[in-house]
């Protein structure tokens, strides 16, 4: 399913993440990922039973949503992504969401999100006590 448009996270032209992303539509795609986290929840399933995943701009909204969850999901799974509005992330983060286990993979000759997007961010959620397991392979993720 796809939430937004490609173009609200960045364009992916190389150059700095942060300038360029769009918060009200990485806020919009959050609120419609919650909706249908309740929806599944008001169909009888447990947000322990719930994962988030998603692949490059998906992955990205995917781990946004899922640190600012008041309840813990049964994971996160983040394939070629960086965390948008990272600024935000240890204010917005919730204590329970800090629960969600997480894993992020990232190809390293990946050319719309370099390694070095995501490696500073990874030292970041260790700072703010989120774990992160992760790996970097060789592939061109794309």
């Amino acid at each position: 399913m796809t939430l937004l448009n490609p173009s609200t996270l960045l364009p992916c032209s190389g150059q700095a993440i942060a300038a360029q992303q769009d918060a009200a539509g990485i806020y919009a795609s959050q609120t419609a990922i919650e909706a249908l986290i309740e929806q599944e929840v008001a169909r009888g399933i447990a947000p322990e039973h719930i994962f988030l995943a998603g692949f490059s701009q998906g992955g990205a909204v995917a781990l946004h949503t899922g640190l600012r969850q008041r309840v813990p999901l049964c994971g996160l799974l983040i394939l070629s992504a960086y965390l948008p509005l990272a600024e935000t992330a240890q204010t917005e983060a919730s204590s329970s969401s800090r629960e969600t286990p997480i894993f992020m993979a990232h190809g390293r000759n990946d050319p719309s999100f370099p390694a070095r997007w995501v490696s500073p961010q990874g030292r970041a959620y260790n700072r703010w006590d989120i774990p992160l397991p992760g790996t970097t392979t060789p592939c061109n993720t794309r």
